[in-house]
């Protein structure tokens, strides 16, 4: 498989080529603008393009951006322009290519800002999830069941958040899980 690398001078890029090719793939390297053997630059569209077509890659590792986080906070302006402009480039010249060509773009734990400790590791689907369990607790989408003797409560589970609390401390509560397959009522 012929895979073009981006950002294949950097420190992980290095690494991806060495991996690629001792599993028996062809990379194929690019680095920034300037440098050797081919240089890219992503913030020009035409260039992006122009290395998809000359590649011709049946995968692509992007890997190239800002992110060492100094020259990042020195020059924000221009870390965006790279780091997504020059995805969005890179993405538009894969699309465009005509033919499937498989696309991993690599990131940093960066673009999730400073995280507290207790939340190490980080999960890639973590804002996601934040974002949706926030969204299901609100209280106009929340019911809350308070249990009595002989109280009974339905929920369907494939719509439902649900957080069983102990509030019937010392007392014992009997549950039935059913399951019905079919669309018929």
């Amino acid at each position: 498989m012929r895979v073009l690398v981006t950002g294949a001078s950097g420190f992980a890029g290095r690494h991806v080529l060495a991996a690629l090719e001792a599993a028996g793939h062809e990379p194929v390297g690019y680095g920034g603008p300037g440098e050797s053997p081919r240089p890219l630059d992503l913030l020009d569209a035409g260039n992006v393009r122009a290395a998809i077509a000359a590649t011709a890659p049946d995968a692509v590792v992007h890997l190239a951006g800002q992110a060492f986080v100094p020259p990042s906070i020195a020059a924000p302006l221009a870390t965006l322009a790279v780091n997504a402009t020059g995805t969005a480039h890179v993405l538009e010249a894969v699309r465009s290519a005509g033919r499937p060509i498989r696309t991993l773009v690599i990131s940093s734990a960066e673009v999730y800002g400073k995280q507290p400790p207790e939340r190490m590791p980080l999960a890639e689907s973590a804002p996601l999830l934040r974002f949706l369990y926030e969204h299901a607790t609100r209280p106009e989408f929340t019911c809350r069941f308070r249990w009595q003797p002989g109280s009974i409560a339905f929920w369907d589970n494939r719509c439902c958040l649900h957080l069983a609390l102990d509030d019937y401390p010392g007392r014992r509560r009997l549950m039935h899980r059913v399951q019905i397959r079919g669309t018929r009522p």
